[in-house]
């Protein structure tokens, strides 16, 4: 296992305004809960609905177009996910799929005791390769983004072997291969570089967030640090780290071995990154700099109108004036004019 040299010292978390706040909970509703190992038994109303080569499919009646949308496209999707982990030959059985239509059926599928977050669009309960999915997904989330991130959970433990893997590099993955959009965790983290509010690989493996202001954050760090992995060793680097891990080789050594130094290493690089990249305009996520940035609007364009106006008053002053002048030229001249038929010799002021 490679040294770690000390860490700075991170500068303290700094308190979401109401922006953030509610930018945390717009991106919360696209991410999934922690896997779960325990299996539970189906609902005792349920019964299997389908099922194709590497699924079974559960559902109400009141589900029924959600499963069929499902069982449709789960075998392509599948193949396109397993592929991308280098899983296709991994699992060991089929993985159950249980669609709920709401909050009781979802937290009915749970085995007894296990939480249930009102925002997750879904969970993967890894050991008992089962997934449980909201009917109708969320605003952003699709029902069918969120079977392939749940499955994605799913193959990366069967590539790992069942052995443990650093929640950061799951969901990382997870995104990468589902698809998700990572514009809005792409802002969160850049805001993040900003104010010093970024989290250690330790501590999304420790303790990944589940609520408050931090979600939006771990699950961007985790999808864009996964990104840059990516970029910098190919596709296929995180899925021989993953065989490794499957192999038995603890994560660090693996990971130092494919990548030529250690995670942490790399992603104190990446951070670094992070804070020289981002661009003012992305300060602009803070709702009192954006207050102040509107203000700056508001101001300059009052000054333009104003400006505006007085060139108008100008304008219409020069132009009665001239007209005031037309007008005493035309008397003057139809007096001339009149003097010149009366005879009378005209007078010269």
């Amino acid at each position: 296992m490679s040294k770690r040299g000390p860490r700075p010292k991170r500068a303290p978390v700094c308190v979401g305004t109401a922006l953030r706040a509610a930018l945390a909970l717009v991106v919360a509703l696209l991410l999934a809960l922690p896997p779960r190992t325990a299996r539970a038994d189906l609902p005792s109303e349920a019964a299997p609905y389908g099922e194709t080569a590497h699924f079974v499919y559960f559902g109400s009646d009141e589900v029924t177009s959600a499963v069929h949308k499902v069982m449709t496209v789960a075998e392509e999707r599948f193949g396109r996910v397993c592929a991308a982990l280098g899983a296709c030959d991994t699992l060991g059985g089929k993985i159950d799929v249980w669609i709920a239509e709401d909050p009781e059926q979802f937290a009915a599928a749970f085995p007894d005791g296990a939480p249930m977050a009102e925002w997750a669009a879904g969970v993967a309960f890894i050991g008992a390769r089962r997934v449980v999915l909201r009917a109708h997904g969320t605003a952003l989330f699709s029902l069918l983004e969120t079977f392939d991130h749940e499955v994605a959970h799913v193959l990366i433990n069967a590539v790992a072997g069942g052995r443990h893997v650093p929640r950061w590099l799951t969901e990382g993955l997870a995104i990468w291969v589902s698809g998700e959009d990572v514009i809005a965790r792409l802002s969160a983290a850049h805001q993040a570089a900003i104010t010093g509010n970024l989290l250690t690989l330790d501590e999304l493996d420790a303790g990944f967030p589940n609520r408050g202001s931090r979600v939006p954050l771990a699950y961007a760090q985790s999808a864009l640090f996964t990104r840059h992995l990516i970029g910098r060793g190919g596709p296929g680097a995180l899925v021989t780290v993953l065989r490794r891990i499957g192999a038995g080789e603890p994560f660090d050594a693996a990971f130092t071995e494919r990548f030529g130094a250690p995670a942490d290493e790399l992603a104190a690089d990446w951070v670094a990154t992070l804070e020289e990249e981002t661009s003012p305009f992305l300060l602009l996520h803070d709702s009192s700099l954006l207050w102040f940035a509107m203000t700056l609007v508001f101001v300059a364009v009052g000054l333009r109108l104003s400006r505006e106006k007085k060139a108008a008053f100008a304008r219409m002053d020069a132009e009665d004036a001239a007209a005031e002048a037309r007008a005493e030229a035309a008397r003057a001249f139809a007096e001339l004019e009149a003097q010149r038929h009366s005879g009378e010799p005209p007078t010269l002021h």
